[in-house]
């Protein structure tokens, strides 16, 4: 069904296929349900994506993180028809606790409609409050720095918008013009996300779209893209920017966050010898303790858009094990310290030294060496 669901041509796969399921007796979870909301959204069939919610009220199948909401809110949210748009669907029972908080705090510290102020109050909760993972910090600068007047800017992972609004300050500090499209996965993220961007007065110049990176490019509706910022899960950034390139104009910039933690080893392997690419070696913004991030910078190289090289062995075990990580520590408490430094050392052996913006004594004291 997963696969079925992914193009507007096998959407009408996946309903077939859900419908066997049913009559051979097989009871739906909650990801069978997503892939049919998902095949709903691809061939524009709105009101067949809202009705997926009602069945699972009627057989009490409880959407526990949301995740057939964000695909229903995506097929009402891609279609065609302008009456979708307005459709609305009840937020989850899921309660944001931090991004709530961060939202509450945003109104009682910073004025409606100051941009500025609003991104230095999202800092100071980071700060004082409770910590969040957003590219602050070195990676703020560097992201401003990645910005040209009028980019046309897609992002992948809004989480609480803090990016977004960065790029638009960014954008009016060049004069104005440009646009920001940030998708982001999570309905009720995108939600909360919508409202730190109306507070702070950008919701002009940000449109924030509930839906997962893929759909949205499949859709066709992301237009031409000047400034391509990936932050959302590292082992998608390849296969995003794969499906993405045909969209990418002639003065496209890539920007990736995170891509040594987590970690994003096959993105890697996917750019070396086709974009001509920049890492530079950051602190995760207010991290305690302190920890080792990667912001990766970079942009095609001419007649290297169409080639595809199979991606390595050992980028793929690394893969891997970045994933177990991750998923080990929604659980429990990891050694993620430990775990960067063969895999630091791992991606310093793979990348040329020519491409970090710091010095080879930096990278060496970073455990390049043992």
């Amino acid at each position: 069904m997963s696969a079925c669901s992914q193009t507007a041509a096998a959407w009408s796969r996946c309903l077939v296929v859900f419908s066997e399921l049913r009559r051979a007796g097989l009871r739906p979870d909650l990801a069978s349900f997503q892939c049919l909301a998902r095949a709903c959204g691809h061939g524009g069939h709105w009101r067949g994506a809202l009705q997926i919610l009602v069945a699972m009220r009627e057989q009490r199948i409880v959407d526990s993180g949301d995740v057939v909401r964000s695909a229903v809110a995506w097929a009402c949210e891609a279609s065609v028809e302008p009456m979708s748009r307005n459709v609305t669907t009840a937020r989850g029972a899921r309660k944001e606790q931090k991004e709530d908080a961060l939202l509450d705090f945003l109104r009682q510290n910073a004025a409606t409609g100051d941009l500025d102020g609003a991104i230095a109050a999202f800092e100071r909760f980071v700060r004082e409050c409770q910590w969040l993972k957003v590219a602050g910090g070195q990676k703020a600068r560097l992201l401003e720095n990645s910005v040209h007047p009028g980019d046309r800017v897609v992002e992948f992972g809004t989480y609480m918008g803090y990016s977004a609004l960065v790029v638009a300050r960014r954008l009016r500090a060049l004069g104005g013009g440009g646009r920001v499209i940030s998708c982001e996965v999570d309905a009720n993220a995108a939600e909360i996300a919508r409202a730190v961007i109306l507070w702070a007065g950008a919701q002009h110049e940000i449109d924030v779209r509930i839906g997962c990176a893929f759909d949205w490019i499949a859709s066709g509706q992301l237009g031409l893209i000047d400034l391509l910022v990936l932050d959302h899960r590292g082992e998608r950034y390849h296969t995003d920017l794969q499906a993405v390139e045909h969209q990418l104009s002639c003065r496209a910039r890539i920007f990736a966050d995170n891509v040594l933690h987590p970690g994003a080893p096959l993105f890697l392997a996917y750019i070396k010898d086709r974009f001509h690419t920049r890492i530079h070696e950051v602190k995760e913004f207010l991290h305690t303790p302190p920890i080792d991030d990667w912001v990766v910078i970079c942009t095609p190289l001419s007649g290297q858009r169409s080639t595809q090289q199979p991606l390595p062995p050992e980028m793929r075990r690394w893969s891997a094990k970045v994933d177990a990580i991750c998923q080990g520590s929604q659980q429990r408490t990891v050694d993620w310290h430990g775990f960067q430094q063969d895999f630091k050392r791992a991606m310093y052996d793979w990348n040329p030294p020519g491409i970090f913006a710091a010095s080879p004594r930096h990278r060496s004291d970073s455990g390049r060496r043992s």
